[in-house]
């Protein structure tokens, strides 16, 4: 597609990082707006911005690194080129786990109930993904399989700098990259309407691992590049997916059944026993002549 937006001299502007970079920038704003919804007292907007930077980092790396293991033979033989982001290769699901200790690691830090803020970041972080993989589809990353000849939803790739191998260039393709954003906002719509009707904390971000793991499954039937290895008969992120459906899942069963307003509800009775303490050792203290 367009891989490259404009060439400066020796800089190149590629889609894929002004993607991302918009991606960033909605996920900060519908952040900030959810956290300002939700009212913690313990959540602020300081800290959330320097928490985003943390996730974005989390992103790069935690997906290099995926990528990079699943690849090592071939970056054996090219070592400079682990660094090369803009050559395509974040596995998302090395982003999505080192996004969530991440979140789990800057809660426990800041002293913040870390389901509360585990769910506060899910759909956020899903929202900015639906965004970013339209960086992999002009880039041409994560291509699909071979669709049929004049299939109306096929793609077809021709720039030279795509990533697309080049014996697939002008090949009829999956989507793949676009069912990727749309399984994205999929998961963002509905964590957004859990999010509304939650009754305990942690029932999103549960949902987040569990509802990934699922379409992502889905979606990896029609990927095309088969160069990012399997276990068995699955895929690996396939196979990745069980573990992540696994997560989810015992995040529902042993997350705490209480909400902001039970926190915030201790906090009153702690301050009012705190105060009727005092009023009754200045009652029953000793009367000096």
């Amino acid at each position: 597609m367009f891989p490259v937006i404009a060439k400066i001299g020796p800089l190149t502007l590629h889609t894929f990082g002004v993607t991302l970079a918009v991606a960033i920038l909605v996920s900060s704003w519908f952040l900030t707006k959810e956290a300002r919804r939700l009212g913690d007292p313990q959540i602020t907007e300081e800290k959330l911005q320097r928490l985003v930077w943390y996730i974005v980092l989390a992103v790069v790396f935690g997906g290099r690194l995926m990528h990079v293991i699943v690849e090592y033979k071939d970056y054996l033989r090219r070592p400079l080129h682990i660094f090369a982001v803009w050559e395509g290769g974040l596995v998302m699901y090395g982003g999505l786990l080192a996004t969530f200790f991440t979140v789990v690691m800057f809660a426990r830090k800041n002293r913040m109930r870390v389901t509360r803020l585990c769910d506060l970041i899910a759909p956020a972080a899903f929202l900015g993904q639906s965004i970013g993989r339209w960086g992999c589809f002009f880039a041409g990353d994560d291509y699909g399989k071979r669709a049929a000849e004049g299939a109306w939803y096929a793609v077809r790739f021709t720039h030279p700098n795509s990533l697309v191998p080049m014996e697939l260039r002008g090949v009829p393709l999956y989507p793949v990259q676009i069912f990727m954003s749309l399984k994205a906002l999929t998961i963002f719509l509905v964590l957004l309407w859990i999010t509304r009707r939650k009754k305990f904390d942690g029932q999103v971000a549960g949902w987040s691992f569990i509802l990934y793991a699922m379409l992502r499954s889905v979606v990896e039937l029609f990927r095309g590049d088969t160069d990012r290895g399997f276990v068995g008969p699955l895929s690996t992120a396939q196979f990745t997916s069980l573990f992540g459906f696994l997560l989810g899942v015992a995040i529902l069963w042993f997350s705490p059944r209480r909400m902001l307003e039970d926190d915030l509800a201790d906090a009153e009775r702690a301050v009012q026993a705190s105060a009727a303490a005092k009023r009754s050792r200045k009652g029953s203290a000793p009367t000096t002549i």
